[in-house]
Formats: C-alpha cells, structure tokens, sequence
C-alpha cells in the first residue's frame, strides 16, 4: 500500500485515540492501492462516488453509494462553456488563443456546483465522497483536466491522452475529500470519447453476439457496430441539429420556441414552449 505523508504523520494518534479501531479508505490508481483516508471508529457507511457525464452541452452528476452501488441523486445544468461556443471545435480553437485555463474553470464550477448541491440535499459531508468518475468526449476531458486540446483538430489529430490516469481531485480543482480521486472512462480515439466506452459497457453491446448498433446522438454524435467480437466506430458533429450552432433559421426547444402549429376552428394556433411570447420556430 501507497500512503501519503500527510495521512502517515496523523496515523498514530488517530489508531491510539481509537484504540486502534479505524476505517482505513483505499483508493486505486493504476496498479498502485492508496491509503486515501485512515478514521477512527467505523465509518464505511459514509463512502460516496460522484459520477458525472461531462457534456459539450450539459454536464449531469449522480450521486453513488459506493457500499452498494445505488444511485441516490441526480443534478444537471448547462456547460458554461457555451459562452465560448456550442460545439467542441469552436472551444478548442479558444483554448489554443486564449489558453484552456477559462474553460478549465468553468466546467470544473459546474461540476463542483451539481456536487455541492447533491451533498447537501442527501446530507452528506463533502469529505465523504472519495472519488469522481467522469465520462465525456476526447475534447471535453482535455478541457476538464487542462490539457492541451489543439492537436485534437488538426491531422493527424492525436489526442494528449485518450486514457487519462487517475489523478488527485485537488489538482484538478474539484472539491470532494482532499485526498480523493479523479477517474475519467477511457476513450477510443481523439472523436470517439470515453462517452462513447460508457455506452458501450452499459449497453453491453461488446458482450452481444449479434451485430448490434449504438447511437450516441449528443452534440458530438457518435455510431458503434459490431459484437462481442468485433466493433467499428465513426462520429460526426450533431450539434446544429441539437443546438443550433450555425443555424441561421429557427432555434433549439427551450423555452419561447414554437414547437407546435396546428388550425382550429379555422384559425391557425402555435405552442409555445413554456407558455411565453414566441422568441423563434
């Protein structure tokens, strides 16, 4: 076992005052295991994951219980970095003049905002969350991690790292236990991401033996075919399908869109999303 100084300097009083009764939290990076945590008393009850889907357009985070895998809750919002653009191009050439620390920050708020809101609705300790597990496509990693994402657009469009190890959450700047972990789900390649690996393994598709398809229609949108013994994936951008960037005509269904248009009683009627003046079709 891996023990960091911190937690080796405070272990003997923690075992003494407890009369050497303690829950000791063991995290794993690679093939390393670390002491990330050493309590007294017994604690293991209060074991919680963060796992969050890292979207070019929204960012979901569900809450786990680590001691029996259930879901306790769910939060999402908008990725605020929009502001730099809806798809992920548009963000990497941003992050290549103006650095990827912005768009580090912001995506790392949203996350930490959805955790704060998480513990403090279920009434957990923030220390008790001992790992994040994130999801996401190439680009969205490497801007979450900051990483450098340039390369991920220009040929032959090789990504710093499509499997990331697992760092310290602190280092990244997400806010859970000061010695927790940051995990995030392999990718495949610099356009197929780890969102992709997740819907894989939920799926099952790579334990099938039917050629099955998956579809993964997101603001990256990315296909998979294959079986248990073989599988082929492409991608290609959804995004002004979804969210309407570069669309000049009409808009994405949020609230002032016409979703509807229909005649009654000989007279033309709309609905409008969230019942307001109509902003666009």
């Amino acid at each position: 076992l891996q023990m960091g100084l911190q937690i080796l300097r405070r272990l003997p009083a923690v075992l003494r005052e407890n009369n050497f009764a303690v829950t000791a939290t063991i995290g794993r990076r690679g093939h390393t295991e670390e002491v990330l945590d050493v309590e007294g008393g017994d604690v293991s009850a209060h074991n919680y994951a963060a796992v969050a889907d890292v979207g070019t357009t929204t960012v979901v985070v569900h809450l786990v219980n680590l001691n029996d895998l259930s879901t306790l809750d769910a939060q999402a919002c908008f990725n605020s970095q929009a502001v730099y653009g809806r798809e992920v191009t548009a963000r990497i050439v941003v992050a290549e003049k103006k650095g990827v620390t912005p768009l580090q920050e912001l995506v790392v708020g949203d996350v930490n905002r959805l955790i704060s809101t998480l513990v403090t609705r279920n009434q957990i300790h923030l220390k008790d969350v001992n790992t994040i597990v994130c999801a996401g496509n190439t680009t969205m990693i490497h801007l979450l991690l900051g990483l450098p994402a340039h390369n991920i657009r220009r040929h032959p469009y090789i990504a710093a790292s499509v499997a990331p190890p697992a760092f310290r959450a602190v280092e990244v700047g997400l806010r859970i236990n000061p010695r927790g972990l940051v995990h995030c789900v392999p990718g495949i390649s610099s356009w197929v991401g780890g969102d992709l690996t997740a819907g894989i393994l939920a799926t099952g598709l790579h334990e099938r033996d039917e050629v099955a398809l998956l579809i993964d229609v997101g603001t990256n949108g990315e296909i998979v075919l294959g079986n248990k013994d073989w599988l082929m994936a492409c991608s290609a951008s959804t995004g002004p399908a979804l969210e309407g960037a570069s669309v000049h005509s009409g808009m994405i269904a949020e609230k002032g869109a016409i979703e509807k248009v229909f005649v009654e009683d000989a007279q033309l009627q709309y609905k409008v999303i969230g019942d307001v003046p109509p902003k666009g079709l």
